[in-house]
């Protein structure tokens, strides 16, 4: 007969290889299943030596039906399973939380959560409080569980949300809510409960801190929980940090001890290159973070032009009409990968002139530099995913970095 074992691994990406590092130093029985047609041999490695079986090219009822509990990676839904092996599902989110002794403070939201997940961490540590960022940030939260953690600030998707059952954080925030990942939810009702759940599991339902300047949560009804908005200190991100802060007993002087918090690469990172303002944006993924970056270079730029580049992975149903309202402040818009017909139709009423397409980012670039103007702003706001030709957005944010760079030397010569 065969063995049974207390875990098993669906996928072989970050979060299932941070588990297998985890289940392997606690010497605990486990198996791993993915679609993948392959391993890479690191992963093999590791399997190998923790005794631990595995399956490629799918996830067979078999193989599955053999284990006690069974843990997701983020992205796949549990959903498109059996209801028998449904009920022994649960999230990598829902496991950590098991096994970790500290206060759990989770951040979720569109935009924002992984600017909000680090500054938390920051003024955490800064009074004095030892506190690790992880989750979807790209540290999963079981990758922390052998350290000296006492607070563990968790950014959690849309995904690993929908995905869990018993995961109820101590203090949970939510930046806001706008369209995204409607190509893998079905609708934007589910979006929004993936996004609210932890909170029916809070029994503090005031330590729950939303955006009162997001539509979408304030048409929500969920009595007892605390609100946050922006004000003449501090933005959404920095208000909703300072209250959730506030919330656990902490006293700083926030705007010092905000002074040094470094901001995030890839997330509006500016420059100025020869006779341009370059801004690398690749971290938004979605229109409602495009938004945010034009309104940026408006205020911060109110004389310059704007050449953008977007384009990468299509999202379904997403509303890339949103940057309209600055129709005038840009020059053209280089629209590149799958998503770029469907940009261009949204965009169309800017007229064809302002709109050029391009197959790849490689191309994409060079079509903007070609364009552009001494003293205009550079702006690559993709809008969608980066997984039509990278494997994140960092890996877009260099690569963009790398090919303006190329570009520009040579322009030069």
């Amino acid at each position: 007969m065969k063995g049974r074992w207390d875990f098993l691994i669906l996928g072989s990406g970050i979060t299932a290889r941070a588990l297998a590092s985890f289940f392997a130093r606690r010497k605990i029985r486990f198996a791993l299943s993915t679609s993948a047609p392959s391993l890479e041999e690191d992963l093999i490695e590791l399997l190998e030596k923790a005794e631990a079986e595995w399956e490629v090219g799918g996830h067979s009822w078999e193989f599955l039906s053999r284990a006690e509990r069974i843990v997701l990676s983020p992205s796949i839904r549990p959903d498109s399973f059996p209801r028998e092996l449904q009920d022994k599902m649960c999230s990598e989110l829902d496991l950590a939380q098991d096994f970790f002794s500290g206060r759990v403070v989770c951040i979720t939201g569109t935009n924002g959560k992984s600017t909000s997940v680090c500054l938390t961490a920051h003024l955490l540590r800064k009074a004095g409080i030892r506190a690790r960022e992880c989750g979807n940030i790209g540290v999963p939260f079981v990758s922390i569980l052998d350290g000296d953690s006492e607070v563990a600030v968790v950014e959690a998707s849309s995904f690993q949300l929908f995905s869990s059952r018993t995961f109820t954080p101590d203090r949970f925030l939510i930046t806001n809510i706008t369209p995204d990942h409607l190509d893998w939810h079905r609708d934007m009702e589910e979006y929004i409960s993936a996004k609210l759940s932890p909170i029916s599991r809070m029994k503090e339902k005031r330590f729950a801190f939303l955006n009162s300047s997001d539509e979408v949560l304030m048409g929500v009804s969920i009595p007892g929980v605390s609100w946050f908005q922006a004000n003449d200190r501090w933005d959404d991100n920095q208000a909703g940090v300072v209250a959730l802060c506030r919330s656990l007993g902490i006293g700083l002087d926030w705007d010092r001890a905000m002074e040094n918090f470094a901001p995030l690469r890839y997330r509006a990172s500016e420059k100025e290159l020869d006779d341009l303002v370059v801004i690398n944006d690749s971290k938004a993924t979605n229109p409602a973070s495009t938004v945010w970056a034009l309104k940026r270079v408006v205020r911060d730029h109110p004389d310059r032009r704007i050449v953008l580049i977007c384009g990468g992975k299509d999202k379904k149903d997403s509303p890339y009409h949103w940057i309209l309202p600055w129709a005038d402040r840009i020059r053209k818009v280089v629209t590149c990968g799958p998503a770029r017909t469907r940009i261009s139709s949204a965009l169309s009423s800017m007229g064809a002139e302002k709109l050029l397409p391009a197959k790849n980012l490689r191309e994409a670039v060079v079509k903007a530099l070609s364009v552009v103007e001494s003293g205009d702003v550079l702006l690559f706001s993709p809008m969608c995913s980066s997984f039509d030709e990278f494997k994140n957005y960092e890996e877009r944010g260099r690569v963009f970095d790398e090919l303006v760079a190329e570009a520009l030397a040579h322009k030069r010569d």
